[in-house]
């Protein structure tokens, strides 16, 4: 075999290799359409899969969601055991011996504290302001007054402080304050007579009184002031005394009839404002 032959004969070789080769391949490749529906079912098995997935999931979470939360730590109890038909938690006998054991340890304190009062106000070297303090906190009429108007009982406050003011172990400190609580009692419930009676013996008090223990100084001022209320608050009623008041004002300060009716007029309007800002305070 010559030289031309043999290279036919290798050319040949290669050729039949090359379409053995190309059959094996076209052979495992499917062709594109069905490669394209073989995606399309996987894409829907996936879908499927992924649908059937989310619903697992959302169950799960309602199931979580419907079950009660328990702590981690502590486990949950119920209460039937302690129920209003199951009776009293605490028997009939506990409760009197922790009333008992109340009564015993509040009447130690009250014993305690009239022990201490009475040392202050025995020793003289106490300070005149804390004497009177401690006079205050042992006067039951003051305490009940003060406890009263707190709890906005006026009328008991009013009571209350009436009794401080007329006991004779009073100190005129105690009058006053009883007085001014009297004062501000009939404020509340807009009583003009008592806030007048109460004013005009604060004045009496102010002006003859030594009350530098609560710094006030002596004057007659706040005396003058209340009768001038008084008066003028009467007047709205009483034609007499507001005649009266008329005639002062004209011969006081030479004015016309007219004019001393004008003035009469304002300073009553004056005190009922005056009086309403005392009320509404």
């Amino acid at each position: 075999m010559d030289e031309e032959q043999k290279k036919l004969l290798t050319i040949g070789v290669i050729a039949i290799l090359l379409v053995l080769a190309m059959f094996v391949m076209c052979s495992k490749t499917p062709p594109k359409k069905e490669a394209k529906n073989n995606l399309k079912k996987l894409d829907s098995i996936s879908g499927n899969e992924q649908s059937e997935l989310s619903s697992r999931n959302q169950e799960h979470k309602h199931e979580r969601n419907d079950r009660p939360i328990q702590s981690a730590s502590y486990p949950s109890y119920t209460y039937s055991d302690h129920s209003a038909d199951k009776g009293p938690v605490f028997s009939a006998k506990t409760l009197e011996n922790n009333k008992r054991f109340r009564e015993k340890a509040l009447a130690k304190q009250k014993e305690y504290i009239k022990k201490k009062t009475k040392e202050l106000l025995d020793d003289p070297k106490t300070p005149p302001a804390k004497k009177l303090k401690a006079r205050l906190i042992t006067s039951k009429n003051y305490v009940a007054a003060f406890t009263a108007f707190k709890s906005k009982d006026y009328k008991a406050a009013i009571k209350a402080y009436h009794a401080v003011f007329a006991d004779e172990n009073s100190t005129i400190e105690m009058k006053y304050i009883a007085l001014e609580g009297l004062q501000n009692s009939a404020r509340k419930i807009k009583d003009l007579d008592l806030f007048i009676l109460a004013s005009k013996e604060i004045g009496k008090l102010i002006k003859d009184a030594d009350l530098s223990l609560l710094d006030i100084t002596k004057t007659e001022d706040y005396y003058e002031w209340s009768l001038r209320f008084e008066a003028y608050m009467k007047a709205r009623n009483d034609v007499g005394l507001r005649e009266q008041l008329i005639n002062n004002e004209m011969k006081q300060y030479m004015v016309t009839r007219a004019k001393a009716e004008r003035a009469i007029k304002r300073q009553i309007v004056t005190y009922e404002s005056l009086f309403k800002e005392f009320v509404n305070q």
